[in-house]
């Protein structure tokens, strides 16, 4: 009896960690998938900016490099995992190509992602556009960042909210 409780709780163990694993595979699907929405780039031009020594192959070194590169907010041990579970083994390495990303990304949920932090489908790219040109100001200004966001926090409050940018 104690060896079918010891099993059964392993099952349970096991069963916790897949459930685990697989809600970590999903949130590196989803930030990628909505950081490929608010730029406008297809999942295939995707593959193409994340591949940094563009040699048609996504590496983990690609993919860790392209993450920093962007700010992406995800633990880099899921990044490992998710790169890990999608990569085939070429030539000895880890690598995904284009059908591999394609498959990683293919039920992958992004706008909901960009809706948790108020960002609408379809309006990512009007705030792209919108920051572009806050951005140029900047440099016209030959502002730092710091001496910009000073500029627009108009109540002074250290955030910068839709009232202190209108």
């Amino acid at each position: 009896r104690g060896a079918e409780s010891a099993e059964s709780v392993k099952g349970v163990l096991d069963e916790v960690q897949r459930q685990e694993r697989e809600q970590g595979l999903k949130q590196v699907s989803d930030t990628i998938a909505a950081v490929l929405r608010y730029n406008n780039t297809s999942v295939s031009e995707g593959f193409v900016e994340f591949d940094v020594d563009e040699d048609g192959c996504l590496s983990l070194s690609d993919l860790l490099s392209s993450s920093t590169h962007l700010s992406l907010d995800v633990a880099q041990v899921l990044l490992i995992a998710w790169h890990a579970h999608y990569a085939a083994n070429i030539g000895g390495k880890d690598m995904m190509l284009a059908a591999d990303w394609e498959r990683a990304l293919n039920q992958a949920d992004g706008d909901s992602l960009l809706m948790s932090v108020g960002i609408r489908p379809g309006q990512a790219s009007v705030m792209k556009e919108s920051l572009d040109v806050v951005a140029a100001v900047l440099r016209f200004n030959k502002m730092s960042y710091e001496e910009g966001f000073a500029a627009f926090d108009v109540d002074g409050d250290g955030k910068l909210s839709l009232e202190d940018m209108l």
